[in-house]
This record gives C-alpha cells, sequence and structure tokens, in this order.
C-alpha cells in the first residue's frame, strides 16, 4: 500500500501546534528542524516529520521509535524496516510524505517561474526546445511539471539516473490524507482526499506499479 500525505506547514506558526510536532519527532528530525536556517524551512521539516509519523502511525509505527541509515546516495532509509520506503519534500508552505511497500520517490512544488538556466542544465535538449517555445503561465506549468518529474525521479533513485531507466508514473496513491488545522488550532488532523495535480500545487509520485 502506498500512502501519501499533505501539509499546509503554516499551521506551525502556533507555538502550540509547533511543538506538539516536536514531540512526536525522533532526535534525527528534531536535528533537522533545528539546523533549518530560517523559520518557513523549520516549518517545512516540521511538518515532513510529522507527516511520515501519521503515516506511519496508521501501520502501527510511529517516528519517534525509527531509526536511520544513509545509503551510498545519500539517500535515507529505515534502519530496521526493509519492507518500508519513504520519501519526503516540501516547497513553500507545503510539505509531502509518501510511505510504501515499495521504492517510491515524491516531490511538491509549488507554480515556479520558468528559469531558461535551469531548463538548460536540467532538461533534455527536447525538453528544452518546448518550454522556450512556451510563453507565460503556461510555459511555467510546463516547466514546473517536468521539474516535479525529474525530481520524483531523483528522490525514487537518491540520485540521477537516465530517463530510460526510470519505473512508470504512479497516476494516484491508495491513500491520500490532506492535513487540516481545526476550528481551534489546537492540533492537526488528516483527512483522505484524491490529489494529483493542482492549480496551484504539483505533485509527483514515482514508483513501480
Amino acid at each position: 500500500m502506498t500512502q501519501g500525505y499533505l501539509l499546509n506547514c503554516n499551521c506551525f506558526s502556533n507555538q502550540e501546534l509547533f511543538l506538539q510536532g516536536m514531540g512526536r519527532l525522533s532526535s534525527f528530525r528534531r536535528k533537522k528542524v533545528n539546523h533549518a536556517k530560517s523559520l518557513q524551512a523549520k516549518y517545512q521539516r516540521l511538518g515532513a516529520g510529522v507527516l511520515l509519523d501519521q503515516a506511519l502511525r496508521q501501520r502501527g509505527l510511529s517516528e519517534k521509535e525509527m531509526e536511520y541509515m544513509v545509503d551510498t546516495n545519500g539517500k535515507p532509509f529505515f534502519a530496521h524496516c526493509s519492507n518500508l520506503f519513504f520519501s519526503l519534500s516540501h516547497s513553500g508552505d507545503w510539505a509531502a510524505c509518501t510511505l510504501s511497500d515499495q521504492q517510491v520517490g515524491v516531490d511538491v512544488q509549488v507554480l515556479s517561474e520558468y528559469n531558461a538556466r535551469v531548463s538548460e542544465r536540467c532538461f533534455s535538449k527536447e525538453e528544452a526546445k518546448v518550454l522556450a517555445q512556451l510563453s507565460g503561465e503556461e510555459r511555467d506549468r510546463e516547466f514546473t511539471r517536468l521539474w516535479v518529474r525529474k525530481e520524483s525521479l531523483v528522490k525514487y533513485f537518491g540520485t540521477w539516473k537516465k530517463q530510460e531507466t526510470a519505473p512508470k508514473v504512479m497516476d494516484f496513491y491508495d491513500e491520500v490524507h490532506v492535513g487540516v488545522c481545526t476550528e481551534d488550532d489546537s492540533h492537526v488532523s488528516f483527512k483522505r482526499l484524491y490529489i494529483n495535480e493542482k492549480e496551484e500545487l504539483m505533485i509527483d509520485l514515482f514508483g513501480k506499479m
């Protein structure tokens, strides 16, 4: 089963929620939050960790009890759960998490302005050529869509691989949950919701079919 979680991290501007979130995390994840240089980055890293904890709790586990190792490409994995794989991402106000019983890679990205240098450096010649022929919002959306696709692929492998070796794109999750604050902002609850690509937010998941 593949679970997907998405959260607007601005909820952690509430100090009570911030402390509650930190209390759910392992020392490994707390260090990542504390080492973030900006407040937004702290919220993003905390959000990703809370989402991972939420996903693990659905399987009778918790993030706080997990131990991590890092592979030769620098990709972290669970030290004692060889049958569980995760991927985290954040952009702008959003954090995303995927937990699965197979290798996965997820990326979330707010709509970004086209960047010719990035396009030429990161995309194929054909992709860069197509983007150069577009303009305005259409080009920004296609640029963001391609960037998200490639980032999720990198997250899947832990490093860059040629496109022809990529697994198929998974167009849906078995479960997708969006975190929402309650009316009194005292905690974050999660609603099950299908989501693939929104107007202002693009999400991509790579995994074996």
